[in-house]
């Protein structure tokens, strides 16, 4: 008797095998996606928790209730950053109105700029040869705002 249903032939015939594989891919997909879900919340908590550490650490170097427009100022941060520093990371900081300008270390040539509603939170790495930088406020034309540079790291030569 012969049958007209062969389960064997059925179970290996392509379009099964195809549907098991596109199964299985399926599944290793989803996997993958919950494995880099999990990673980027654990890489977002540590980026958390350095954000914190670091305005922990933050040290005033200038605290001014007006400002100076007309020419580059010196300033000394070698309270916040240590003499084998390279780069100091600072932040900018008003109440009241928005200041603009650029800062540089002494005896470096690059030239950053800065802005108080950007630079508030997010620091401006600046390259460093000494312990002391070099800034200028070019806005705004209002001295009566308070201003303030801050410290917010450091990153030493290798």
């Amino acid at each position: 008797m012969e049958t007209i249903f062969n389960l064997k032939e059925y179970i290996f015939s392509w379009r099964v095998l195809l549907i098991l594989v596109a199964v299985v891919l399926l599944f290793a997909n989803d996997i993958a996606s919950y494995i880099k879900e999990k990673k980027a919340e654990m890489q977002l908590g540590d980026i958390k928790k350095n954000t914190e550490e670091m305005k922990q650490q933050l040290t005033i170097v200038l605290k001014e209730h007006a400002i100076a427009t007309a020419n580059w100022r010196t300033l000394d941060i070698s309270s916040g950053v240590p003499k084998i520093a390279d780069t100091a990371f600072l932040l900018f900081r008003s109440q009241g109105g928005v200041v603009t300008g650029y800062v540089q270390g002494e005896g470096v040539e690059e030239r950053y700029p800065f802005d108080t509603s950007v630079n508030d939170n997010l620091p401006v790495p600046v390259k460093i040869k000494e312990e002391k930088i070099r800034y200028i406020t070019t806005a705004p034309k209002d001295k009566a705002i308070p201003f303030q540079i801050l410290v917010q790291g450091f990153r030493i030569k290798r």
